[in-house]
């Protein structure tokens, strides 16, 4: 059976740039680049529309941040029970990195090296859903307890508030999910006089 081999950051680095020689004033008269000749990935929409759509998906993720420290700061008693404190937990660990990858994204050029897109693509992707999921299941649990045990203002706005950190997350990864994706050539390599 064959095995799969993950390969490392530095295979994934060879694999896309090339060494070259770059004159210099030091005691060799060169130093070593290293050029980027992989295939560029293109997000594309127009550059005034794809910096629109960052600047709104940095937006939401602002108030998901905002949404979440109005939850916490509630002064409820659902906030430490285990049906909503523990996907709570979960949910904002799933924001922390769904907040770096919206970060990656909103920095990231319009075109840009195969690395930096699968990084931005995995967390955009994969963290604003476990972040659903789990801002869903704390708004479950609040909702059991609701009504088990009766609602109270307090447990009300707990409940709505995990409801619009899963909505926002949901937002999120709709609005990066229907942006478009190229594959450009890169002729770097025909630019360089002295590969190594």
């Amino acid at each position: 059976m064959d095995e799969i081999k993950i390969k490392s950051l530095y295979e994934r680095f060879q694999e896309d740039y090339a060494a070259v020689k770059v004159p210099c004033a030091n005691k060799n008269g060169f130093r070593i680049d290293y050029v980027y000749y992989g295939s560029w990935l293109v997000w594309n929409l127009p550059e005034k529309e794809l910096k629109r759509r960052r600047s709104l998906i940095l937006l939401e993720g602002i108030a998901s941040v905002l949404a979440c420290f109005a939850v916490a700061v509630i002064p409820s008693a659902l906030n430490r029970l285990p049906l909503v404190a523990f996907p709570a937990i979960l949910a904002i660990c799933a924001l922390l990195i769904e907040l770096f990858g919206i970060g990656h994204f909103y920095l990231a050029g319009y075109k840009t090296a195969k690395f930096t897109y699968e990084t931005v693509n995995r967390r955009m992707r994969i963290y604003p859903v476990c972040n659903l999921i789990f801002s869903a299941a704390a708004a479950g649990g609040c909702f059991y307890y609701i009504c088990a045990y009766g609602a109270a203002p307090d447990g009300i706005a707990v409940l709505m508030g995990h409801l619009v950190l899963a909505a926002l997350s949901f937002m999120i990864r709709r609005q990066y999910v229907t942006i478009p994706v190229t594959t450009e050539k890169n002729d770097a390599l025909y630019h360089i006089d002295d590969p190594l």
